[in-house]
């Protein structure tokens, strides 16, 4: 028996926090996210039916394919939590270790950098006015632009590699799901916004489509 798993699309975050950062101190500039919090929950939907497929044919081989009907008592339907699997799933360890070894270094220069600024932000504010607060302040100044370039980069760089991982897992996830219900013979797998997967026998496309093709062919 041939099946058919639905498409999948991949909602994935774009950015690692939120524009506007006052609504979470947790997610301020000044400190960068630790490895062991870079993933994010994820949301899965699927897309519409692919195209359908020959309706599988029955015991009796006369019986047109298109036409045939099937019992409903006959279907086998299973239910996955997407995102239960997703938070359990063991390979998010992995993807946070991977990260952590890929931008551990990068997040502690940025710290450091960090922390230097403030330093030079509170000695600014220990002078007196004239050239040599001048001078400091423009200091102060192009520390916060360097700051402010290499967190964007460390931002951006992260939720890319990031957003690999999390596709992946998701792939890996969706497969195991495919391939469950195969074994299992399930016709039909339900997740918690719609239909995951549908097998060939239980998809009616073919039976509609035979109706109203039928229906253009009558005077």
């Amino acid at each position: 028996m041939n099946h058919k798993p639905l498409a999948l699309t991949l909602l994935l975050p774009l950015a690692l926090h939120a524009q506007d950062n006052a609504a979470d101190p947790a997610l301020t500039i000044p400190e960068p996210p630790p490895a062991a919090t870079l993933l994010d929950d994820t949301t899965i939907t699927s897309d519409p039916l692919p195209a359908p497929g020959a309706a599988e044919k029955n015991n009796d081989k006369s019986a047109d394919p298109q036409t045939a009907a099937v019992d409903p008592a006959d279907l086998r339907i299973g239910f996955v939590n997407f995102r239960r699997i997703m938070a359990a799933a063991p390979q998010r360890e992995e993807i946070n270790e991977r990260l952590e070894r890929e931008f551990g270094v990068e997040r502690d220069a940025l710290l450091q950098a960090q922390s230097e600024l403030r330093s030079m932000e509170r000695q600014l504010e220990t002078l007196q006015h004239g050239d040599a607060y001048n001078d400091y302040e423009r200091q102060v100044i192009n520390k916060r632009r360097d700051v402010a370039r290499r967190d964007s980069d460390y931002r951006d760089n992260i939720n890319v590699r990031r957003n690999e991982e999390m596709a992946k897992l998701q792939k890996m996830i969706g497969d195991e799901i495919i391939n469950l219900a195969k074994e299992a013979r399930y016709d039909i797998i339900l997740n918690d916004i719609g239909v995951f997967y549908v097998s060939e026998r239980a998809d009616l496309s073919p039976q509609v489509i035979t109706r109203l093709q039928r229906k253009a062919e009558k005077p």
